[in-house]
């Protein structure tokens, strides 16, 4: 898998925590430095560029949405459809309520709300409180569900928001370096780690991505457990982008999406479903390797629409690395590449 220069970089690395570790057990592992000098100039010469703008963080970009498009459908579930407008008074009163029950600035609320548009009320509450979310799955298995609220100890677990409504609690300002969120990890190389992911990064990821996913100013599918950072993209791009977040199944059984987020193992669904359960325009994959003749089949009847393989471990916030396939590109067969 690596050449040797780069297992050499690699074991150097690692002396260097080892010994910074061992000098000084009790410092945070931020303050470890384990570039060399060589490389950090590499690094610090390479990464000069434009200076960014400060960081919006998400609840901010939402509420500017929803000032800018207040009667158009932001979230659907079934029979019920909110206007921004009228999504963010739900969200608003909630987390008035949740602010009198005690949460506060990076507040654990455990949510475990079913897919529904009380969802999405949910997890915005608890950010709009100052709270960060610990998205549970109720169908995941009782043990997982017990070890995730045992580790996360949040202070309350939301599982209905119905007629749950506060008193004109002044509700918090936050601020880029609290928690957003928690989300777990699968466990499959040991026990599920919870990562705390920072509202700027989250601020920062969103940003971008309604920059470089024009088609989520449409409608979007969130088909996948919010317990799983892959429906971060399709849930809140579209939120501060405008467009109608559709919660439901992949069945095609809601109107076509523009924008659609899977697992590579989707394809092979969304193959044997109706046309309409695929995006019209972009379709990003990630979580698993892509392969070439994958994504062959599935654009056969889908030549138009933007393919993206994405990569991005928790840590990074969502995604941190893509590879584009426009429409009519050749792809060869094989391990698609997660980025240029």
């Amino acid at each position: 898998l690596f050449d040797r220069g780069t297992v050499e970089g690699i074991t150097h690395r690692l002396l260097r925590l080892l010994a910074a570790v061992v000098a000084d057990p009790d410092a945070p592992l931020a303050r470890v430095d384990l570039l060399g000098d060589t490389e950090r100039s590499r690094m610090l010469e390479a990464g000069t560029g434009p200076v960014a703008e400060p960081v919006v963080l998400a609840p901010d970009l939402f509420r500017r949405q929803v000032e800018r498009t207040p009667q158009a459908p932001a979230v659907a579930a079934g029979d019920v459809v909110l206007s921004y407008e009228q999504l963010s008074a739900r969200v608003d009163g909630l987390a008035r309520w949740l602010v009198e029950q005690g949460v506060g600035a990076d507040s654990r609320v455990a949510v475990m709300v079913p897919r529904s548009v009380d969802l999405v009320v949910a997890l915005l509450a608890v950010w709009r409180a100052g709270g960060a979310y610990v998205p549970v799955d109720a169908d995941y298995p009782a043990e997982r569900v017990r070890y995730v609220l045992e580790d996360a100890d949040p202070v309350l677990v939301l599982s209905s928001v119905d007629q749950v409504g506060g008193a004109e609690t002044v509700l918090p300002r936050l601020h880029a370096g609290q928690t957003a969120y928690v989300i777990y990890t699968s466990g499959s190389t040991g026990r599920p780690k919870g990562v705390l992911v920072p509202h700027g990064a989250v601020g920062a990821y969103l940003t971008r991505s309604r920059g470089a996913y024009p088609a989520a100013a449409g409608s979007a599918l969130v088909h996948s457990s919010v317990a799983f950072d892959l429906t971060v993209t399709a849930l809140y791009t579209p939120l501060v982008s405008g467009g109608c977040v559709y919660l439901s199944e992949l069945s095609g059984d809601v109107p076509r999406p523009t924008f659609l987020k899977a697992t590579p193992s989707h394809l092979t669904v969304l193959e044997s479903l109706p046309d309409s359960a695929s995006p019209s325009q972009t379709l990003i994959l990630g979580g698993e390797q892509l392969l070439g003749e994958a994504v062959q089949r599935w654009r056969v009847r889908h030549p138009d629409a933007l393919v993206i393989n994405a990569y991005g471990p928790t840590e990074a916030t969502v995604n941190c690395m893509e590879y584009r396939i426009e429409p009519g590109a050749p792809v060869a067969s094989g391990p698609v590449p997660i980025g240029r």
